[in-house]
């Protein structure tokens, strides 16, 4: 695995920490409402995914990548020490998540172009 691989993934490792311990913030707290502990369990469980799809090297994990970077961009200042860098390694890193549709089209259209028949 490349070492900007390596940096997001540890990013997004911080961003699942960072959400563990609002959650336990909050549940040491103890008198907050129940919708108080639906952001950070939402931003665990995207991080948490977002990490594996990066790691396994999946298009739609860098994709998650940069939404999630960019909601970071939101919570100053704080997110933006998570966020920024994000955004720059994933854009750097682009070149490491293959856009399969690109590759099937293009094999598609060479397959199909052996079989037409040239009329004269």
């Amino acid at each position: 695995m490349s070492i900007v691989l390596r940096a997001i993934d540890i990013i997004f490792t911080l961003m699942a920490t960072w959400a563990v311990v609002a959650l336990a913030i909050l549940l040491l707290l103890g008198d907050t409402a129940l919708t108080d502990y639906a952001a950070p369990s939402a931003f665990l469980l995207a991080s948490v995914i977002t990490s594996y799809g990066i790691f396994v090297r999946k298009r739609w994990g860098w994709i998650s990548g940069l939404l999630l970077c960019t909601i970071c961009l939101l919570s100053y200042p704080y997110g933006m020490i998570v966020g920024a860098p994000g955004i720059l390694l994933l854009l750097f890193g682009r070149k490491s998540f293959p856009d399969r549709s690109k590759k099937k089209a293009y094999q598609g259209a060479a397959h199909n172009g052996d079989k037409r028949r040239v009329s004269a």
